[in-house]
């Protein structure tokens, strides 16, 4: 199984501008690396497990839970709470709590986490952002809690949306646990939970179902004791840091703020090897890969290509399918599989004269005996065909390309988790 383009596998080399991908066949190295861009700065977690923020036009390798590491690719998201490490300034908060700044570790290594405190057993104690939105729209809410031996109330989040009906959205936070539960809301709302070793961070999702144009974001300091109806109580102090509120169904990484909104742009990487690499009679391309994210926009690809009318790719699809696409001057055969968000799959195309196999975490999902293959294969690219919709989203471990077809024990193996 000679291959000739390598990425990721826990091998990295980023520069601005560029993530190396390389061949090193016959003991000889030689760069192929992809063109990278993002006009701004992002986050991600060292190999230290800490937040760090990377500067404008690096690639970001993330090692949240993940030795290895893997490339983050991420659309463009802002941050609409203005101190995202202050539990004070920016907050409105009610009479009935306490709130202190830089009283622990955050999850960046400095001293800069807050602390909030409830003083009352029977009402409710919170900060709030209020922010203008547009009707049906889709929020998330994120932070960073720091985890507890024990607590008396659990705390949590709301979403208040008004202005035309009034839609409503509790979240309960277990800060021992690690679990969030919803507390009868009355708007679709969704909650996801990621270790980040002395801290949770927890994200929840309201989407407005009526024709409003406010959304009023809470955090509570106690809201409930079983996770099922809503109590107020005198509670533990929490330790939280790293809020953000942002359009959109899923949290993407943490964009920090200190006195105005900021804004991540999304990251374009493209263009590695050229034309001597790609076989376009037969060939294959393996990628491992997480949409970490809950709701695509579209299709979201990894591909081999010339243009739109000449390319391999391995694509993600927003009906949750999984497929793999061989084009040649518009003739397409294309193969198709299910999948999970949040998932890491193994997922291999081989592609000739006479076939197009898919095989998907060591077991072929699908074959096509249409005779297509593509022309002029020069570049590799997260996108397909060039378009920038289809920019990759989620987190890439390793792709590697191979310039002959493999057989099916290899490709079994190749794909096996």
């Amino acid at each position: 199984m000679a291959n000739t383009l390598k990425f990721g596998s826990g091998q990295w080399g980023t520069k601005v501008g560029s993530a190396l991908a390389y061949n090193d066949e016959g003991g000889n190295f030689k760069p192929l690396p992809f063109n990278f861009t993002r006009s701004t700065s992002g986050t991600r977690v060292n190999k230290e497990g800490l937040i760090e923020v990377v500067t404008n036009n690096k690639p970001r390798i993330d090692f949240l839970n993940d030795s290895n590491g893997a490339l983050l690719l991420e659309p463009a998201r802002t941050n609409l709470i203005t101190y995202s490490q202050s539990v004070i300034d920016g907050w409105v908060s009610s009479s009935n709590i306490t709130r202190t700044d830089n009283q622990a570790i955050s999850p960046d290594g400095a001293f800069t986490s807050g602390h909030i405190t409830s003083t009352s057993d029977s009402s409710y104690g919170s900060i709030r952002k209020t922010i203008s939105v547009s009707a049906n729209s889709t929020y998330t809410i994120s932070l960073f809690v720091k985890k507890e031996v024990s607590e008396t109330y659990y705390m949590g989040v709301g979403f208040v949306f008004s202005g035309g009906t009034t839609d409503v959205g509790y979240g309960i936070i277990d800060a021992v646990n690690g679990t969030g539960y919803s507390a009868d809301p009355s708007i679709p709302f969704t909650i996801k939970v990621d270790d980040y070793g002395t801290y949770w961070r927890f994200s929840f999702t309201g989407t407005d179902s009526g024709s409003n144009n406010s959304l009023v974001a809470y955090i509570y300091s106690t809201l409930s004791k079983n996770g099922t109806s809503v109590e107020a109580g005198l509670g533990s102090t929490r330790t939280i840091w790293g809020a953000q509120l942002e359009a959109g169904s899923y949290a993407t990484s943490y964009i920090p703020t200190q006195g105005a909104i900021s804004t991540k742009v999304a990251e374009v990487c493209n263009d590695a090897g050229n034309s001597q690499i790609f076989n376009d009679s037969e060939g294959v391309l393996y990628a491992e890969i997480n949409t970490s994210f809950e709701a695509l926009n579209g299709v979201k690809a990894v591909s081999v290509q010339y243009d739109g009318n000449n390319y391999v790719a391995i694509y993600f699809r927003d009906n949750n399918k999984l497929s793999a696409r061989v084009v040649g001057s518009g003739n397409v055969t294309q193969v198709d599989a299910d999948y999970t968000t949040n998932i890491f799959y193994k997922i291999a195309v081989s592609y000739n004269s006479t076939n197009v196999k898919f095989y998907v975490n060591g077991i072929q999902v699908d074959i096509d005996t249409t005779n297509t293959t593509p022309t002029l294969l020069n570049k590799l690219s997260f996108d397909r065909g060039g378009v920038a919709t289809t920019n990759m989203e989620g987190k890439v471990r390793s792709v590697k390309y191979f310039p002959t077809a493999l057989n099916d024990e290899e490709l079994e193996n190749l794909t096996t988790i």
